[in-house]
């Protein structure tokens, strides 16, 4: 296990009038290995003040991977299991030196979202880990999660003169490694007075594809926050619980779209999952546009209750032409110590809608005009990072006898038996490759090729196979390939409901695919542009001469263009029999 830091950097400002000020930052970073649980394990948590902490109990920890002769030295990532599958994995470590497949990591994605990540509970100032406060954050913030990586990002103040003063700063960001569930963490010490605060975002990482899918889909994302102040005379703590969800308003108006008629074609199939407009249609569809609110205070800070309301009421005052009339009866008053509000966003109105309820007082609010960047700002969801891809990166997509290439160009072409060349760095830069070929009753299947060394198949039914040796993707697994060096190749999820979706990062190269057996995307960051040759293109920018055949030729139609990509040559072309 290796904590690969920045050293530290300091500055130093002389002005008139005052000593210095001085500046200390710092980073460090780290993942979910057994060395650092052992480190927490067989270490005392050590303090810089009186108070003291129990150290985690030791977990049940092993490695599942497949690799060559010396895989036994690489330790890239954990996970956790039952005995029984530990076994399994020994089994699979005792054949490792028979395989040519690089470490294989498999994990479930079913992260405790919570663990001891709680303000109330880190005290980053005064309790550390090895004499440090940062492994103290790192282990604190990944614990629960099964696998993933951390960082902490410290900035130190001290400003000497007539009247001095300290000022310490902590951030800490982590994520599981199926990026289901995110952390972030700041912490504030002053001499007198200490703040906390820490969050959590619980949300589906793997997309859905299809218009329909995502219409009728439940999809849902959560924040869970904490704020604790604490100075030499009070303590004030405050929690929030939101659940981001679809109103049934824009349901409705999804239901209702003109591009739902063109998007959910049940006769043209995947022809429809692929195209632009629906791609973009999926996105806005992705969006949450309902936000469930609850704040409770604890403690000292039922003290403020009042205060809080004479803010309320201000806030009352301020909106009093957009408070409605009729009062929603179904909402009662708020429990004590807690605030309750639910807000409803309209993007193509700029409005809010707003209920909100505190143990005195209900009001509703109807139709608040509000900036158009702050209703986008609002509807901004990290569950659909996927959507977000689409919208920043340019990408290929393939349904049925449809292509769309990187530069936004369609054309028609029947897909055969034989292998055809989608995408390939053709710079030289990097050797990669993406190839398609038809199998039965409109379904493909994908290879991907990463410098000869890592073969990825993609079949129908969450068919994955690394290397000729099959990955499992049930149960929400996820699983993480890396070289020999630890460095990451491939990263693969998988969904079964409501449609079987493989998503497949590939970090290393600039890729992103997304296959579900008949339609498959294909997202490249913006480093291969006018990098790229086969039936996705060559991602230049311009849709002028996009039909460029491998003889450096123009076609002159499509269906000229992706057959020219055909590897003809391959006995898959002879037959339709699947292997």
């Amino acid at each position: 296990m290796m904590w690969p830091s920045l050293e530290a950097s300091s500055i130093a400002v002389q002005l008139d009038g005052l000593h210095s000020v001085n500046f200390e930052l710092r980073l460090e970073s780290g993942n979910q290995t057994s060395v650092l649980l052992e480190e927490l394990n067989r270490s005392s948590v050590q303090q810089s003040a009186v108070t003291t902490e129990a150290p985690t109990p030791p977990r049940q920890l092993y490695f599942w991977f497949w690799n060559r002769a010396r895989a036994t030295t690489a330790s890239p990532d954990i996970t956790e299991t039952t005995a029984a599958t530990n076994a399994e994995a020994t089994t699979e470590q005792q054949s490792a030196e028979h395989t040519s497949v690089p470490n294989m990591v498999v994990a479930r994605d079913d992260d405790d979202y919570r663990g001891s990540f709680n303000v109330s509970v880190i005290k980053p100032f005064s309790l550390q880990v090895n004499r440090s406060p940062y492994k103290y954050l790192l282990v604190k913030i990944l614990d629960g999660l099964y696998g993933g990586d951390a960082y902490v990002v410290s900035l130190n103040m001290a400003i000497n003169g007539t009247q001095s003063r300290k000022l310490s700063t902590l951030w800490t960001y982590a994520a599981g490694r199926s990026g289901k569930v995110r952390r972030f963490g700041l912490f504030l010490k002053e001499e007198k007075w200490q703040v906390g605060f820490t969050s959590i975002l619980v949300a589906s990482a793997i997309p859905v594809l299809k218009l329909e899918n995502v219409i009728r889909a439940n999809i849902t994302s959560e924040i869970h926050a904490d704020l604790l102040y604490s100075s030499d005379t009070a303590e004030h703590q405050f929690s929030l619980q939101t659940v981001m969800g679809r109103s049934a308003l824009k349901a409705e108006a999804l239901e209702d779209e003109y591009l739902t008629d063109k998007c959910i074609d049940r006769n043209q199939g995947p022809e429809t999952d692929i195209s632009p407009d629906c791609l973009r249609a999926a996105m806005d569809a992705m969006f949450l546009d309902r936000y469930n609110v609850t704040i409770t205070y604890k403690g000292q800070s039922t003290s403020l209750g009042p205060i809080m309301m004479q803010h309320f009421n201000s806030l009352r005052l301020w909106l009093l032409p957009y408070i409605t009339d009729t009062e929603d009866s179904k909402r009662t008053f708020a429990p004590s110590n807690t605030i309750t509000a639910l807000l409803e966003i309209s993007p193509r109105l700029n409005t809010l809608n707003a209920w909100i309820r505190t143990p005195s007082m209900k009001t509703d609010f109807s139709s608040i005009p509000v900036n158009p960047l702050v209703t986008e700002i609002l509807r901004f969801n990290p569950a659909v990072s996927y959507a977000r891809r689409i919208r920043g990166e340019s990408y290929c997509s393939h349904g049925g006898s449809k292509f769309f290439t990187f530069d936004g160009v369609e054309l028609d072409y029947n897909v055969t038996s034989c292998w055809h060349l989608l995408a390939k760095d053709c710079s030289g830069h990097s050797r990669f490759a993406v190839l398609m070929r038809s199998l039965n009753n409109q379904e493909t299947e994908l290879e991907v090729n990463m410098d000869n060394y890592l073969i990825l198949r993609l079949r129908p039914g969450l068919n994955v196979s690394a290397n000729e040796k099959p990955v499992e993707l049930a149960g929400h697994a996820v699983v993480q390939i890396a070289d020999q060096a630890g460095a990451i190749l491939a990263h693969l999820q998988a969904r079964d409901t409501p449609e079987h979706v493989i998503s497949v990062a590939l970090p290393a190269h600039g890729f992103h695919i997304v296959y579900t057996g008949s339609s498959t995307l294909v997202m490249a960051d913006r480093s291969m542009r006018g990098r790229l040759c086969g039936i996705c293109g060559d991602f230049d920018g311009h849709a002028v001469k996009e039909f460029r055949k491998p003889q450096d030729t123009q076609a002159h139609n499509g269906q000229e263009y992706a057959s020219s990509y055909a590897i003809t040559d391959q006995a898959e072309c002879a037959s339709e029999q699947m292997k």
